[in-house]
């Protein structure tokens, strides 16, 4: 149970990860929006600045909706959050001297960015903060020097963590008000929660088709299969075909929309049709590239070789391991072992505590069953 919670590295925070990732990948926004209203995101007792993380959620939910004001609202309450903390850190500096700030210093000159979603140079987002405290660089400073450092660096990380938020619902809003140049700029900071599609199809939305082609094209090759890619590089190189009939690269434009169209013919069949990216592909694949069989399902084989029926098997093939022997205490201060069992068919529980959704569910399945005489 310590480890159930939206946050964290516990495997309830890497699920929570994954459904946030599929409902956002394929824009179901209102499940999203939905979904921060539910037991599976919202956690009313976690910590308020990890709640910022389901905020900025909704916002984008709602603003990929078209209500712009609500999701205008809830960035005011992530940028209130972070003011707060950004003025008790401040605080936290005044009081103490082993965590005085230096004096700012001139930066450096830099490099402008080779293209639009490769920015690793704008000093308008936010400072990178890793999430360990490098315990290593106070070794050698006394306990409760050590300890300031440690609360000041989890402050710090907090702050620029609400700053991720921000910019990730910042590029959503940006992008209802066509400014895509901004929506990829501040993508950028926040690429755990804005993926790499979305960005790509902003970025040829600012115009830049001859980056948003090569990365769509590089997307494609590394993700074989995948339907995603496939949509999305078929209507970024189709808008680059239109934009720029003279362009040099147009013969290879045209190879990545029909390679994209094909692969993604081969997958629609079981798509939801209704999904955006889905069907301006199947749009554009009907009129540019009409030999193209669109949503065909694939041909089952019906030569799959031998298959001899399972009971003929037998356990000369496989057999169950054996159950290692086991034994508990009772919520009556009883000791209860596997050997009382033996010779019995029984199934153990694993519960993580009731704070497990998976768990509560589970238990309400099998709980009408304890009274049954078939059970022991």
């Amino acid at each position: 149970p310590v480890y159930n919670f939206v946050f964290g590295a516990g495997s309830a925070s890497y699920g929570r990860q994954r459904l946030v990732a599929a409902v956002t990948a394929y824009q179901r926004w209102q499940q999203l929006a939905e979904l921060c209203d539910s037991p599976y995101l919202n956690e009313p007792d976690d910590a308020e600045y990890n709640q910022a993380t389901v905020l900025a959620w909704k916002g984008i939910a709602l603003a990929q909706l078209g209500n712009v004001e609500e999701a205008a609202k809830i960035r005011e309450q992530i940028a209130s959050l972070r003011s707060t903390l950004r003025k008790s850190l401040a605080e936290f500096d005044e009081s103490s001297d082993a965590n005085r700030r230096m004096p700012p210093q001139l930066q450096e000159p830099f490099d402008p960015p080779s293209d639009m979603l490769n920015s690793d140079n704008d000093r308008a987002l936010p400072e990178r903060v890793n999430r360990e405290f490098d315990e290593g660089a106070w070794k050698d400073k006394s306990p409760e020097d050590r300890e300031q450092a440690r609360k000041r660096h989890q402050m710090r990380y907090r702050y620029y963590r609400l700053g991720i938020r921000l910019a990730a619902l910042d590029s959503h809003l940006a992008s209802q008000r066509g400014d895509y140049r901004a929506a990829v700029r501040l993508s950028h900071e926040a690429r755990e929660m804005v993926e790499l599609p979305q960005r790509i199809e902003w970025c040829s939305l600012a115009g830049a088709h001859e980056t948003s082609v090569q990365k769509i094209r590089d997307l494609l090759n590394s993700s074989p299969g995948q339907l995603v890619p496939a949509a999305l590089a078929v209507w970024v190189s189709h808008r680059a075909i239109l934009d720029f009939p003279a362009s040099v690269s147009m013969e290879s434009w045209r190879e990545t929309r029909k390679r994209a169209a094909q692969q993604c013919s081969e997958l629609a069949w079981a798509c939801d049709p209704k999904w955006p990216w889905i069907e301006r592909a199947r749009l554009i694949a009907q009129e540019a590239l009409p030999e193209i069989e669109w949503g065909k399902p694939p041909v089952v084989p019906k030569d799959l070789g031998d298959r001899p029926s399972l009971d003929s098997l037998g356990p000369v093939r496989w057999s169950a391991p054996a159950a290692p022997l086991w034994g508990v205490g009772t919520s009556m201060g009883e000791e209860f072992s596997s050997k009382r069992m033996e010779g019995k068919p029984y199934v153990v529980i694993l519960y993580l505590g009731f704070g497990c959704l998976h768990c509560a569910e589970q238990l309400g399945k099998f709980s009408p069953e304890v009274d049954r005489k078939s059970v022991v």
